[in-house]
Parts: C-alpha cells; sequence; structure tokens
C-alpha cells in the first residue's frame, strides 16, 4: 500500500464504525506517508476513536509531529493513547501536550521508550497543572531520560490534582532517594495539620523507584493508604499518624472574636468521632512499624481534646456542664 490508494483513505475518512487504530512499526512495505495519510483521515471524523496505538515507527519525520499533534487535537473523545518507541524527545512532546489539553476524556498516556527528558516533563506537568478537568488516570514514562528534577516537577504539580493514579518510571536515570522524598511529600506533608490535609491523596502507584516487595518503605505505605477509594478517611488516617498531638490551643477563640469559648468543641467532637469510623475500617494486617496507625488512641485523644479545653477555660466548661446538668434535672422534673 502506498499513498496513492486515494480510496482506502478516502473510505476512513467516512467510517464511523472504527474505534482503535493500531500503527506499527518495522514493515517495510508500509511507509511513513501511509501512516500520515491515516492520521489524516481522523482529523475530519475522528469523534469515534477512543483507542490510538503507535510505536516503532519513524511517524515523526517529514513533518509527521504536526500530522500527530493536529488529530490528537481533533480527536476530543481518545481515552487511551500510546506513543511507544517513537523517538520523542522533549520538542517534539511539546506539541502533543498542546494538542491534548482540551481533551477531558483522555484516561491512559503511554510514552515508554522515546527521548523525553526533565524540559518534557517540565511540559507533562504543565498538562497536570493547568487543566483542571483533564481525565488523565496512567501516565507511563519508562525507558526514557528523566532525571531528578523532571520526575520532581510531576510530583509537583499533583498537589491539587486528583485524578492521576498511576505512574510508570522505571529504568529512567533518576535518584531514588531524591525522588521518594518528593512523592512522599506530595502524599504527606507533616509541616502541618492543614498541609496533611491538603496533601495529595488520589495516587496509588508509583511503579519503578523501588522493589515493589518493600513493603516497609515509607512512600509505597503512602500509596497502599491511598488505596481507599474514602479519600476524606485517608486524609483523617495520615493526620492520625502523622500528628500525634494536634493542638487544640486554635479551636479556643474559634468564632469568638479573640475570646475563648467552647464554640470550637463540638466540631472537635466531631471530627474525633469520625476519625474513630476511619481508624476503625482501615485493615492493616502487617507487623510493619510504619504501617502502624493508632487504633486504639483516637479515644485517648478525644478525651485529651476535652481536657485541653476544661484546662484552658474552667469556669466556661463548668457553667456549661451546671446549664446541662439543670436541663437534665427540669426535663426528669416535667
Amino acid at each position: 500500500m502506498d499513498v496513492t490508494h486515494r480510496e482506502f483513505f478516502e473510505g476512513l475518512t467516512q467510517n464511523n464504525s472504527i474505534e482503535k487504530v493500531n500503527l506499527l512499526g518495522g514493515n517495510e512495505v508500509i511507509g511513513t506517508e501511509v501512516f500520515h495519510e491515516i492520521l489524516k483521515s481522523y482529523q475530519s471524523n475522528s469523534n469515534n476513536l477512543v483507542d490510538l496505538f503507535i510505536r516503532n515507527t519513524r511517524l515523526l519525520q517529514y513533518g509527521g509531529n504536526h500530522v500527530l499533534a493536529l488529530t490528537l487535537k481533533s480527536c476530543s473523545n481518545l481515552t487511551f493513547i500510546s506513543l511507544k518507541e517513537n523517538d520523542i524527545g522533549d520538542e517534539q512532546l511539546l506539541a502533543l501536550i498542546d494538542a491534548l489539553r482540551g481533551n477531558q476524556s483522555l484516561e491512559s498516556l503511554d510514552l515508554e521508550g522515546n527521548r523525553i527528558g526533565d524540559a518534557g516533563c517540565e511540559t507533562i506537568s504543565t498538562l497536570l497543572l493547568t487543566s483542571p478537568h483533564s481525565n488523565l488516570k496512567v501516565l507511563g514514562l519508562k525507558n526514557n531520560y528523566i532525571g531528578n528534577d523532571g520526575a520532581t516537577s510531576i510530583a509537583n504539580s499533583l498537589a491539587n490534582n486528583y485524578r492521576l493514579r498511576r505512574i510508570y518510571v522505571r529504568h529512567n536515570p533518576m535518584n531514588i532517594n531524591v525522588v521518594e522524598d518528593a512523592y512522599s511529600t506530595l502524599l504527606c506533608n507533616t509541616s502541618s495539620i492543614n498541609q496533611t490535609y491538603s496533601s495529595n491523596h488520589t495516587l496509588e502507584r508509583l511503579v519503578g523507584l523501588s522493589p515493589s516487595n518493600n513493603l516497609d518503605n515509607h512512600l509505597h505505605y503512602l500509596l497502599e493508604m491511598n488505596r481507599d477509594t474514602n479519600k476524606s478517611y485517608v486524609a483523617i488516617r495520615k493526620i492520625l499518624k502523622y500528628h500525634p498531638k494536634i493542638d487544640m490551643e486554635p479551636f479556643f477563640g474559634w468564632d469568638a472574636e479573640g475570646e475563648w469559648t467552647l464554640k470550637g468543641l463540638p466540631y472537635v467532637l466531631a471530627w474525633f468521632e469520625k476519625a474513630r469510623e476511619a481508624d476503625q475500617g482501615y485493615d492493616d494486617d502487617t507487623d510493619s512499624e510504619d504501617r502502624e496507625v493508632p487504633h486504639s488512641n483516637v479515644e485517648k485523644r478525644k478525651l485529651l481534646a476535652i481536657y485541653e479545653f476544661a484546662k484552658a477555660m474552667p469556669l466556661q466548661f463548668v457553667a456549661s456542664f451546671s446549664i446541662k446538668a439543670g436541663d437534665k434535672k427540669r426535663k426528669r422534673d416535667r
């Protein structure tokens, strides 16, 4: 087949049933120009195409990067894109990522075996960071040229991303310890309770940094915590684990123009009740020290919170207790 077979390409343009296209290199019969024409066929009629697989081709030669970018931009219903081993470098990647910015259907993007480096990761980071409607769940970056800066830039872009669940980074020239620290901070920033609560509770797998059987690894522990579908519970468990003492003083003057009152206490108690539910529902069947979520301490910490309120405002606490006791007595007298 060659580019003179216009009936074939016109047929693709008019076809409304094809959902998947696979273009594989290594075939001397089918030239690069044919691949270009196939992709062009989906630039005008692309609503049904959901799966695009292109591997080991010389597609980017002779203007192919422009052709591919236009096709990606036109095919807004694509959910799976694999561009393995196509000699894609940082410069070529820029146009391809720009073409995907408006895609709200894409769930998996595989860029394995290309020439993507740190600059390319910066480009990918802008997609993850500036596309609030992105539905990307899986990102494949195996066998590229990604170093510490590139891997860290992707980690930083996921601070407010609630979709991406898996990243594959095996066989890249990065320092495992540096990158693990960046992703550990992403998943659980322990600098404050608010930062822990706002950490990423979505990313579940980061394949390629540490052996998958290293169950005591801190990062793997956090990734396993994130696999719970109830992300509110995940956040609570991280707070319980990494903030053994929660300072109650900020709640003393809550909603009271600086005057200490007990108005914050019911909300504190409600949070501990939810924490108890989250804690009891956590299945931790290992003996690893890093996995020990303090199941038995929730009630104890709840009582400690009450004690801190009572210690800070004893008169108000006693008065409040007396009013409640009086109300109960009056109900009994009735």
